[in-house]
């Protein structure tokens, strides 16, 4: 055993920093796991635009940093490892495995956060956050007046090429299928967008770019025939995926893996709260995952305390 602590923050995204910083002025000792293999999305994101109190916009990144210095400032240690498990302890707490060590903790707080399911195609992962983005809300002001490419054909790529159309000058969707898996409503609000073309059945086969993205290379798959859409943004909406498998078993979630809470973000485990986009949630913003974590370590605070709601 490598640690005791009176809580263990497992992630650090803006969930996970924020519980860091509330639990550390209420004098709880956190020590915070992130896994640099996982990054945060937050930090994926090119400039924050919708973040209360930053109206030029910051950086994704700077963003992350500076409540990691705010969290360090008050005395919660950060900790690079991947978690592994958790587990009630015999001797009460808990017992948070990584795959290096294990630490003791009267209480956890998970925020471990979500991760969009990539198009798996040549040229994606080196343009994230230049140009490629699985964020509208976060980043489509970024492409005012210039063409973007949205991926998907459920409820959120339709919402998102809605709202994305609203900035860019042109939003190419493409979809596998000619039928669309979204509401026939969402459907038909993008058909009567002008801006938008829809581009079906169709797949994207690769993304090309020197620096930022250039242009996107998709293939129509009646046809077979390539075609090249020189565009600025590449929006893939394919579907996102909880980083909670190590939770399985251990407490409730939901059918895609969200983790279960009550208002007080307190999971099904007394002693175990969930913040930010790994759980159940109307919103996955940086401001809500912030306001998580501030809920999340006053509800330690108070389970700690014996007071009130556990």
């Amino acid at each position: 055993m490598s640690d005791h602590r009176d809580v263990v923050v497992v992630g650090g995204g803006p969930a996970g920093l924020s519980a860091a910083v509330y639990a550390a002025r209420a004098r709880l000792n956190p020590l915070v796991l992130e896994t640099l293999t996982v990054p945060s999305q937050a930090i994926l994101t090119d400039l924050l635009e919708n973040m209360p109190g930053f109206p030029e916009g910051i950086g994704g990144l700077d963003f992350v940093e500076s409540l990691k210095k705010q969290a360090l400032k008050f005395g919660a240690v950060l900790q690079n490892a991947v978690v592994t498990g958790v587990r009630p302890d015999a001797a009460g707490g808990f017992l948070v495995e990584t795959e290096e060590s294990v630490v003791r903790s009267k209480a956890v707080i998970i925020a471990t956060g979500q991760h969009w399911r990539p198009l798996g195609v040549e040229g994606e992962n080196a343009l994230v956050g230049k140009g490629v983005s699985y964020c509208g809300v976060c980043d489509a002001p970024i492409f005012k007046g210039k063409p973007c490419v949205v991926v998907g054909g459920g409820n959120t790529a339709l919402q998102e090429a809605l709202y994305i159309a609203r900035f860019a000058s042109r939003v190419y969707l493409v979809h596998r299928r000619t039928q669309f898996r979204g509401s026939p409503l969402l459907v038909e609000r993008v058909r009567r967008t002008p801006n938008v073309e829809i581009v079906v059945p169709a797949v994207v086969e690769s993304v090309r770019g020197d620096g930022r993205l250039e242009a996107v290379l998709v293939r129509d798959l009646a046809t077979g025939r390539p075609r090249e859409i020189t565009c600025d943004g590449l929006f893939v909406f394919v579907g996102r995926v909880p980083n909670t498998t190590f939770l399985r078993g251990v407490l409730s979630v939901d059918d895609a893996g969200y983790v279960v809470v009550d208002a007080n973000l307190a999971t099904s485990v007394p002693g175990v709260y969930a913040a930010g986009d790994c759980r159940v949630t109307p919103l996955r913003q940086v401001v809500t995952a912030c306001a998580d974590g501030a809920i999340a370590a006053e509800s330690v605070y108070r389970y700690l305390s014996g007071a009130g709601h556990t």
